[in-house]
């Protein structure tokens, strides 16, 4: 394993690592809020800020942030002189496509504020934000699965395995969503509140993670070419 090789475990890992722990935090600030007796508005605020349900928050802005980073990255990638499938603008141009999925995960992340925005609006009005903002997600999804198969054999290792992970977590996350809240509505089951609460969970900490080892993948790839604008990872590095 050479030193950028490491350099971007530890990113990686540290990235996820983060995601994994705000995840704990919303955990632990809905049990303390749901025992309670009693809670102050301070206490309040501070576990809407860490609640990964909830958007305009830390662990909403984290997930963004992470997405635009990584289709920054990507951007770069993208920049380099024309070389060939894996270093710089391959004839397919998989770093631009990559970076519009990025964006476009980003804009799925980031429309979540706007789901409180539809169950607010009038009925002929919320009726279709709802219905864009599932579109949204399940293209996201697919997107994020096409990513997958389309550049497995056009980007070098540790990055190719690491995209590739990213864009299955995403796409379960979503998939998680949609089954979840499907089976949750349609059989009511008891302890709904929990179970919902653990698949909401579930669900933001595997696109925080996703994020996180996009980041990492695409970084890792730009290090591995930074040296010559011109360089080729080989498929099978």
């Amino acid at each position: 394993m050479t030193e950028r090789h490491a350099a971007g475990r530890r990113l990686l890992v540290g990235l996820v690592g983060f995601a994994a722990l705000l995840t704990l935090v919303s955990a632990i600030g809905r049990v303390v809020r749901g025992n309670a007796v009693e809670t102050s508005d301070t206490d309040d605020r501070m576990a809407e800020l860490f609640d990964v349900n909830l958007a305009a928050n830390v662990p909403a802005f984290y997930a963004a942030g992470l997405l635009l980073v990584g289709a920054a990255l990507a951007l770069v990638l993208d920049s380099r002189p024309r070389s060939g499938a894996s270093g710089g603008r391959g004839a397919f141009r998989q770093w631009l496509v990559i970076s519009g999925l990025l964006v476009l995960a980003c804009l799925e992340e980031l429309a979540h504020v706007l789901t409180d925005l539809a169950s607010a609006a009038p009925e002929d009005l919320g009726e279709p934000l709802g219905v864009t903002l599932v579109a949204l997600g399940v293209l996201v999804a697919g997107a994020a699965i096409g990513m997958s198969a389309l550049f497995v054999r056009r980007i070098g290792d540790p990055p190719r395995r690491w995209l590739i992970l990213s864009g299955a977590l995403y796409a379960v996350a979503l998939l998680i969503e949609a089954a979840a809240r499907g089976w949750l509505h349609a059989f009511d089951p008891p302890g709904e509140d929990v179970l919902k609460g653990v698949e909401q969970h579930v669900e933001e900490l595997a696109e925080m993670a996703a994020a996180g080892i996009a980041v990492a993948a695409l970084w890792v790839q730009l290090q591995l070419i930074g040296g010559d604008p011109s360089a080729e990872v080989p498929a099978d590095a």
